[in-house]
């Protein structure tokens, strides 16, 4: 029995080699298959925990050993590929797990900093709201000025500046011409903005529109408010931070398929002078509505069923965040946390497939479902202008799975997840401790 003891390590790392040989080879979509393999890990390890001290063959316990060694060392591979998919940084390097007071006040600021980044501003904005429609208007009387004092001061014989529009300024069904548009402060205000900018969203430092919400998840506490006394709470400062990794991978994937189109436009304009910078009428994702991260997500044998949100409007959506919603019926357990998010966009229909791609290409997102609505075209051009193509308001649902041995690793100077979200958040012993171990050993 002394024996068996000695190598309980080597027996647990087998247990866990198993779990994660499974995991690598099926996907963390099999999930049945994987706890049926730990069971059975774990059911070796029983058996030899029950020798008793009964005479056992050395030949077959060194070769049990020489097998757990191949299958750990299988195990440290797979997870090896596995950081591949989820190569998150820590925002502030060495601030988690203890976050330490002298590096909060810098994970705050850094904090802020980075959700402004994501949506930089020139490739990022809202439609234009009532200063730029009352600029507009200035701009048009100075120019309406301008007609009128070139047509008195023209010389005999010069030719006279271009007369002011005079066409009808909507067709009959409603839809403002060109040269209806020039005379109208608000159609010209919500072009200028369409042109200046790839993509709409309502970012940190913009006032949102009326009917808006900010695109990115902002822990409320989490910004620094000046005052020496205020200190977020724990949980909300590693929300911030997961909720940003999942928020970097979202922008990311979109940047990267309007890039491509923006290059693609670049090409085929390449002779025309006239041509406009690339602008959201030719972006495959035209408007970041919300993108929104849901609290760890358990499994509960209790819940039959939820409801989602559907697609259409402006408002933010909301994570499905309960494992019935998934397919995969997969909760955070002590092998892996899970958490969903949903992403609302504003795109063209066909480009649905290369974003759900882009976003789950080397990272653990799982596409839970998707539901749209068709967005009617803004002939008056009195809000946000998506273009020529017809466009769709889609609603994505997400399921993403972080393992546990990249945020709870027994190697201190490894793990990232503060010591309250592992005991309190998800109700599991710290790192190195057995079930109901705490403080006082109990």
């Amino acid at each position: 029995m002394d024996f068996i003891k000695r190598q309980a390590f080597f027996l647990v790392c087998g247990a866990a080699a198993v779990g994660g040989i499974a995991l690598g080879t099926v996907g963390y979509g099999g999930m049945d298959s994987v706890l049926s393999e730990m069971g059975d890990a774990d059911q070796l390890f029983q058996d030899l925990r029950n020798v008793q001290g009964n005479p056992v063959n050395q030949a077959h316990i060194d070769a049990e050993l020489a097998r757990i060694g191949l299958i750990q060392s299988d195990r440290d591979a797979v997870m090896s590929e596995a950081a591949k998919f989820m190569p998150y940084k820590q925002l502030v390097d060495g601030f988690f797990p203890t976050m330490a007071k002298d590096k909060e006040d810098q994970f705050r600021r850094k904090y802020v900093e980075k959700l402004k980044a994501l949506l930089d501003g020139p490739h990022y904005g809202p439609r234009a709201n009532s200063d730029d429609i009352e600029n507009m208007r200035n701009r048009m009387k100075r120019e309406e000025f301008d007609r009128t004092k070139d047509r008195l001061t023209v010389d005999e014989g010069a030719s006279a500046p271009p007369p002011a529009p005079s066409g009808d300024a909507y067709t009959p069904g409603m839809v403002l011409t060109e040269d209806g548009a020039r005379e109208n402060a608000t159609a010209r205000a919500q072009m200028n903005r369409a042109q200046s900018i790839r993509c709409y969203a309502v970012r940190l430092e913009d006032k949102p529109p009326q009917g808006a919400v900010p695109t990115l998840q902002v822990e409320k506490t989490v910004p620094p408010t000046g005052r020496m006394d205020d200190r977020p709470p724990e949980e909300d400062v590693w929300r911030a931070q997961l909720a940003l990794w999942i928020q970097e991978d979202v922008i990311g994937a979109i940047a990267a398929i309007n890039e491509e189109a923006a290059q693609a436009y670049r090409l085929a304009n390449q002779d025309d002078e006239d041509r406009r910078a690339p602008w959201v009428g030719v972006m495959p994702v035209k408007d970041v509505i919300s993108i929104r991260i849901s609290d760890y997500v358990f499994i509960d044998s209790e819940a039959t069923s939820v409801n989602g949100d559907e697609a259409g409007g402006y408002n933010a959506g909301d994570p499905l965040g309960m494992d019935v919603a998934s397919f995969t019926r997969s909760g955070s357990i002590d092998w892996y946390d899970v958490l969903h998010f949903n992403v609302k966009l504003v795109m063209d229909q066909r480009d649905i497939p290369e974003f759900v791609a882009k976003l789950c290409e080397n990272r653990f997102h799982t596409l839970l479902r998707i539901s749209y609505k068709t967005v009617p075209p803004d002939g008056r051009m009195r809000g946000k202008i998506y273009g020529d193509e017809p466009v769709v308001n889609v609603l994505f649902d997400f399921e993403t799975i972080m393992l546990a041995d990249m945020f709870r690793s027994e190697d201190d100077s490894l793990r990232m997840m503060p010591d309250v979200v592992i005991e309190f958040v998800l109700e599991l012993p710290l790192p190195g401790q057995e079930p109901g171990e705490g403080e006082d050993g109990g």
